[in-house]
C-alpha cells in the first residue's frame, strides 16, 4: 500500500499543524498575574507549608535518634570503664547464685 500513512507521518503533521497555527496567530501579552497569585497560593504555599513541616518531623526524629545513641553509647563506655576498674567483680555467694542460675 504506497498510500499508508504510518503513525509517525501524522505525528509530524499534527505537530506542523500546530506550529503554524501559533505562527500565524501570535499571543498577546497578558497580565498573569492573577494566575501568579493563584499558583503561588493555591499550590506554592501549600508545598512550602508541608516541607517546613516535614523538615522539624525528620530533625526532631534526628535529634531522638542522636541522644538515645548518645545514651547508649556513654552507657557502654561507663560499664566498659567499671569493668576494667574492676568495680563490680565483688560478688557475695547469694549474688554468684542468682548469676549462675541466670546463665543456665
Amino acid at each position: 500500500m504506497p498510500f499508508y500513512n504510518k503513525p509517525k507521518n501524522w505525528i509530524d503533521f499534527t505537530i506542523a499543524s500546530l506550529i503554524q497555527k501559533v505562527l500565524r496567530h501570535p499571543c498577546s501579552t497578558a497580565d498573569f498575574s492573577v494566575l501568579k497569585e493563584f499558583v503561588i497560593e493555591g499550590w506554592l504555599d501549600d508545598q512550602r507549608k508541608w516541607h517546613m513541616k516535614n523538615a522539624r518531623t525528620k530533625k526532631h526524629t534526628e535529634d531522638q535518634l542522636r541522644g538515645t545513641v548518645l545514651f547508649f553509647f556513654w552507657g557502654t563506655l561507663l560499664m566498659a570503664l567499671f569493668h576494667l576498674s574492676e568495680i563490680g567483680h565483688e560478688h557475695s555467694a547469694a549474688t554468684n547464685k542468682i548469676l549462675s542460675l541466670m546463665s543456665k
